[in-house]
């Protein structure tokens, strides 16, 4: 009896550690000199995290991806740091343990025998309209119904879903959006297509106060700041209410602030996040769209000093980058930045471009403009390195972006190609 409960013993045990963790697989061939990525998605494709890597050194190399702690199974992204622009995604569960062969140095000829990944690396493959390829997807769903693509599936159906005409039909489609969906299931968070498809949610009806706090209250409905992911949706709401500041949407933003996050408890376990949110509405009360921007003295390296009013007075468009060279994300957005106004400018679009260091720390700021903003952009900071100017402008953070027109009136306070754009082509009918 006791030699029948140690076996058991046994089989329990390794029972239950395969059902925990991964194991990864890919056998190269014709890739040397290079990393491969095994990265996680954050609600969209354009946010990724790193969680292992691994170098392929010699031809005919393979390598492994092992976890043998308990995971969320999600979508993961394969990426080759020579080849960023080209990934693959891999579904991956508990106790996964797939098996890929890569030729050359492009995922997009990646290819496996296991049929679940086999299938949903053709469907990537697909082009054309979506009706086929969403099709495509159901189909693989009813394969492998308790996967991770059944959450991405059920998304992409909302995602692409056929929105009616007529104003009741919409209403009644945005008030059973999410029927179906578990807003606490932890896989949410890592489905790369989940920001899409709130921004399908939030533009069914059109965006205004009235409609976006309707939307908020039923997305958030029954949550509160122990809930899973009730961080996760009120960072993305705050982010997509800033997109639409052009909108007016102060109102919304101070709504959504008070009911859902200015409370002890969010507070308290949430006091960064808090604090980032504050200084967002601070900014959008104290120097609102389509107020005049306040004055602001300017020094540049070689001390020849400038009037904010003396420089947008002078062209149609002056775009503003309030920027730290330590900011991560500044560093990250300067080459966008400054390539698509490079090519702004190019149009023969007339438009100025400001560069503003946004801290007292004056070590890197050359190294970062000299890297970033070498040519046809006016490199400054405020005049004597004082920082009253962080009031007037509620630029504490960074970066910080300010559009203004030939009159200080500012247009814009985030930087979006298409919104710059609209503006601009909306600009040119007057």
């Amino acid at each position: 009896m006791k030699n029948f409960l140690t076996v058991f013993t046994i089989l329990i045990c390794n029972l239950i550690f395969a059902q925990n963790g991964y194991k990864i697989t890919v056998k190269t061939n014709g890739t040397t000199d290079d990393l491969l990525y095994l990265k996680l998605y954050n609600g969209t494709y354009s946010s990724n995290n790193i969680i292992d890597s691994a170098r392929i050194d010699s031809n005919n190399k393979t390598v492994t991806f092992n976890q043998t702690k308990k995971i969320i199974g999600s979508i993961y992204r394969l990426e080759l740091k020579s080849n960023p622009k080209i990934k693959a995604d891999i579904i991956i569960e508990n106790n996964s343990k797939p098996i890929f062969t890569l030729e050359g140095n492009s995922l997009f000829a990646l290819s496996t025998e296991n049929q679940l990944n086999k299938d949903f690396l053709a469907y990537q493959k697909m082009s054309g309209s979506n009706d086929p390829k969403l099709a495509a997807l159901q189909s693989l769903q009813k394969k492998s119904p308790n996967s991770a693509l059944n959450l991405f599936t059920i998304l992409e159906q909302k995602r692409l879903m056929k929105i009616p005409e007529d104003l009741s039909a919409k209403v009644l489609v945005r008030n059973e959006f999410f029927n179906g969906i578990d807003l606490n299931d932890k896989q949410i968070k890592l489905m790369p297509n989940f920001f899409q498809v709130l921004y399908r949610y939030i533009t069914i009806l059109p965006v205004d106060n009235d409609n976006y706090k309707e939307n908020v209250d039923i997305l958030l409905k029954g949550q509160n700041c122990e809930s899973k992911n009730f961080i996760f949706y009120l960072g993305w709401i705050f982010k997509n209410l800033e997109y639409f500041s052009q909108n007016n949407m102060n109102e919304s933003f101070n709504y959504v602030f008070n009911k859902y996050l200015n409370d002890e408890k969010c507070i308290k376990t949430n006091k960064i996040f808090y604090d980032q949110n504050l200084l967002r509405l601070n900014s959008l009360e104290a120097v609102q769209i389509g107020s005049i921007i306040p004055q602001i003295e300017m020094q540049a390296f070689e001390d020849k000093n400038y009037l904010l009013s003396n420089i947008y007075s002078k062209s149609k468009y002056t775009f503003m980058m309030f920027f730290d060279p330590d900011c991560s994300h500044c560093n990250e957005q300067a080459p966008k930045v400054v390539k698509y106004f490079d090519e702004l400018k190019l149009k023969g679009i007339d438009v100025q471009t400001i560069s503003f260091l946004n801290t007292p720390n004056e070590i890197d700021w050359q190294k970062f403009t000299n890297e970033y903003m070498r040519s046809g952009w006016i490199n400054v900071k405020n005049k004597n390195s004082k920082t009253d100017y962080q009031a007037k402008l509620q630029t504490y953070s960074n970066p910080n972006f300010f559009l203004l027109d030939q009159n200080g009136k500012i247009l814009l306070k985030i930087f979006s190609e298409q919104h710059i754009n609209n503006i601009i082509s909306d600009k040119a009918k007057e």
